[in-house]
């Protein structure tokens, strides 16, 4: 089955939209995505990082919601 495809544009409004809904998300200012390398036996052609104010740690949730948009878009 073939995924739908987003730019880079949309999948960080999507992650980001996501992410409001969650208060251990506040110092999170950005979404990086980057492509993977193509490997057949990974279904996602890309991942989430996340950029935060000062040295904040990235919450678990951040990487849960970036991994499973991952699941369910390829990037364009």
């Amino acid at each position: 089955m073939t995924r739908p495809k987003k730019t880079r544009e949309e999948l960080s409004v999507i992650i980001l939209g996501q992410l409001k809904n969650f208060p251990e998300s506040h110092a999170i200012t950005g979404v990086v995505i980057a492509p993977t390398l193509s490997d057949p036996s990974n279904r996602r052609n890309w991942h989430a990082a996340f950029t935060t104010k000062g040295r904040h740690m990235v919450p678990h949730i951040a990487w849960r919601i970036g991994s499973e948009t991952a699941e369910e878009f390829d990037l364009a």
